[in-house]
């Protein structure tokens, strides 16, 4: 994934020089790459990334909406359930460190949280990250497995456990309504059902 469409991006809201922002995209690439990512790294990025762009236009604050596309997961270890709030702490350090505006400091923050997913999100906008977070239950039935497999090697080390709580993740998104937007919903709603679906009945959990 070129790095290049980052660091425009933050130059396009910070104040400071480009070197210091060259500094914080080798960062953010260590963070999507390290050693126990499967499915939180710069590939989903690019796949959230892309269902931005047919969604760009429809959005208050698109510059908003694409940073906090880009650290929504910056921070992820199953060890933690608080990698949402680790990654808006460094969403935030990073654009003060730039000088962006102070508007940035505020929208992007909330537009992260919205993919905790446990609320309805409090903007539109809010609720098109967390609209594009979920996009991948409705992709390719082959994507879909992948990412399944992708997730449980994540928690490879927990494996038995985790499954068990996976199943009822998967019951929890597959609600009445999975997609808060009109876009996603007309776009995803009913293929994604079929996939949940499709996942929590061919999970096994041993015994």
């Amino acid at each position: 994934m070129d790095a290049g469409r980052y660091t425009k991006l933050l130059t396009e809201i910070g104040r400071r020089n480009f070197d210091r922002i060259e500094r914080l995209s080798t960062i953010l690439w260590t963070f999507y790459n390290q050693e126990g990512r499967y499915y939180h790294t710069l590939e989903h990025i690019e796949e959230c990334l892309e269902e931005f762009d047919e969604i760009r236009h429809l959005c208050k604050n698109p510059v908003a909406v694409e940073v906090a596309l880009w650290y929504h997961d910056v921070v992820y270890t199953t060890a933690f359930d608080t990698n949402e709030e680790m990654s808006i702490e460094k969403a935030v350090s990073d654009l003060t460190s730039i000088e962006s505006q102070e508007s940035y400091l505020v929208s992007v923050p909330e537009l992260i949280a919205a993919t905790v997913h446990n609320a309805r999100a409090t903007s539109e906008d809010a609720r098109y990250v967390a609209d594009i977070d979920l996009c991948i239950f409705a992709k390719s039935r082959d994507r879909v497995l992948e990412y399944e497999k992708q997730i449980h090697l994540e928690y490879a080390h927990e494996a038995v456990a985790y499954l068990k709580k996976r199943i009822e993740i998967l019951k929890a998104f597959d609600r009445k309504r999975i997609y808060h937007t009109g876009h996603f919903y007309k776009k995803y709603e009913t293929l994604a059902h079929a996939n949940l679906k499709f996942l929590i009945q061919h999970i096994t959990v041993p015994m």
